[in-house]
């Protein structure tokens, strides 16, 4: 099974981004079958904590499946830091997505960029058409402990955000409950052991 994630030379913070990924790359490699691939635009602020393959195989995914973003049993406000494609279905609507993404670019800004592309195109009258991911496989670190998690996401502030929280991005430290410090200290343990391989 493949992994893609994305670090573009753009970014305000590479060398940041470049160590979430090395993180990324070394848990998957250390504790994961996956096979990564850099591309554009997918999350890199993962660490895995275990194997994930055979759940993923194992899961439905007719077009997508996705964990919830805030609340955990919450599926409608989905969170695409972690996905599970069906890249042939997708490809089947990638040009009407595309058109849909063109005409209402604003409004997708203005909510969360993909994650509002993907909630708002991939339904219908009945609701969501994504298929669902345990919170185990994108679990947030405000979210607490949970030794059943696979996948951590750095949702809201990333690990090198932390000395800085108070003076440089207060409106992100409501996100930082749970267990946010204690798998950052878990983050700069990886992020060593990363620089050494």
């Amino acid at each position: 099974m493949h992994w893609f994630f994305a670090l573009t030379e753009d970014s305000t913070a590479f060398r940041e981004y470049a160590d979430m990924i090395m993180v990324a790359v070394h848990t998957a490699r250390k504790f994961t079958s996956l096979v990564s691939h850099c591309l554009y635009d997918t999350d890199c602020d993962v660490i895995f904590l275990g194997e994930v393959v055979p759940e993923l195989e194992a899961n439905p995914c007719e077009y997508f499946a996705v964990a919830p973003e805030g609340q955990q049993d919450d599926y409608v406000n989905m969170n695409t830091g972690v996905m599970l494609m069906n890249t042939e279905r997708l490809r089947e609507s990638l040009s009407e997505f595309r058109e849909y993404i063109r005409q209402n670019l604003a409004e997708l800004e203005r909510e969360s960029w993909d994650e509002a592309a993907y909630r708002w195109f991939y339904r219908d009258s009945n609701g969501p058409l994504w298929d669902r991911l345990r919170p185990e496989l994108n679990w947030k670190p405000y979210w607490g402990w949970n030794p059943q998690a696979r996948i951590i996401h750095f949702h809201g502030p990333k690990p090198y955000q932390r000395s800085c929280l108070d003076s440089v991005f207060p409106e992100l430290k409501y996100l930082t409950s749970g267990s946010y410090y204690e798998l950052c200290e878990q983050w700069s343990e990886l992020l060593a052991a990363a620089s050494i391989h």
